[in-house]
């Protein structure tokens, strides 16, 4: 399998912006060639959850037909499952699905992840859904902004993040992250993760720095925040690795101290 180009996709972190009024201009056949390259090989992803997740490109626009988030122009569709016998598959959801978010970001697409407010039949259709055993969790458009329109919801739901005190901590949760503690954890890579998009952008997620080890915690309980804690695992893998600290997911028992009782543990990115 092709090795994940991670420094492209660190790039596109700081350029992704959700976008909810599209243009004219369709994907190209070549560019969703290429979508797709990259989607088979995100859907032949192991991760550490067992889940089954899988995702696909749907080369067409029905949106003017339903309801859809409030989202305008023209466009594809981006969606995707997963099993729903275990409830981390949501969090592998996420963390799969961002990076592909990523990955059409750095062709020169724009997004938006959309977690209700669409019609679930024409995607579970397209993804030949088992409704047993499988669900869908989020989809997003895949196109190209409109210059001249950004829409209500877009203007309202500024691009603003928390800051480090809430969401990143040294060694223990009591204890937030400061620049001086940026010692092998970089600056450059918390402002990397600091800037994921959550669902109506709550932040729900919580990361303890220890060592060459950073621990994922989802925080609260919203209906998408499994989801949310999988696209904050994304950010770790992808600035991470893309600054040359190669790691690896793992299952770690207590992970640290005095875990606050709204805190669910997922997982730790191993360095090297």
């Amino acid at each position: 399998m092709e090795s994940t180009n991670y420094k492209e996709l660190y790039e596109a972190i700081s350029k992704r912006m959700s976008v909810r009024e599209y243009g004219d201009q369709i994907v190209t056949p070549e560019l969703c060639d290429k979508i797709d390259a990259f989607i088979t090989q995100i859907n032949k992803e192991e991760d550490i959850f067992k889940s089954k997740t899988r995702f696909l490109l749907m080369r067409e626009d029905f949106s003017r037909i339903w309801t859809f988030g409030f989202i305008g122009g023209n466009k594809y569709w981006l969606c995707g499952c997963t099993n729903n016998d275990n409830e981390l598959s949501d969090v592998a959801f996420g963390l799969k699905m961002e990076k592909i978010v990523l990955y059409l970001t750095s062709l020169g697409l724009d997004t938006c992840w959309l977690g209700g407010t669409y019609t679930s039949s024409c995607f579970t259709k397209a993804l030949k859904l088992d409704s047993k055993t499988e669900k869908l969790v989020c989809v997003s458009p895949v196109g190209y902004r409109n210059p001249n329109k950004k829409g209500i919801i877009s203007y309202f739901m500024k691009r603003k993040r928390k800051e480090w005190d809430q969401n990143f901590f040294y060694e223990k949760p009591n204890q937030p992250m400061t620049e001086d503690k940026c010692t092998f954890f970089t600056k450059d890579i918390l402002e990397a993760i600091r800037w994921l998009p959550t669902a109506v952008n709550r932040q729900d997620y919580a990361v303890v720095f220890n060592n060459h080890t950073a621990h994922v915690f989802t925080v609260g309980s919203s209906s998408l925040y499994l989801c949310d804690g999988g696209i904050a695992m994304a950010h770790v893998e992808v600035a991470c690795n893309a600054n040359g600290l190669d790691g690896h997911w793992e299952k770690i028992q207590n992970p640290c101290d005095n875990i606050p009782q709204n805190w669910k543990y997922l997982a730790s990115f191993v360095c090297k």
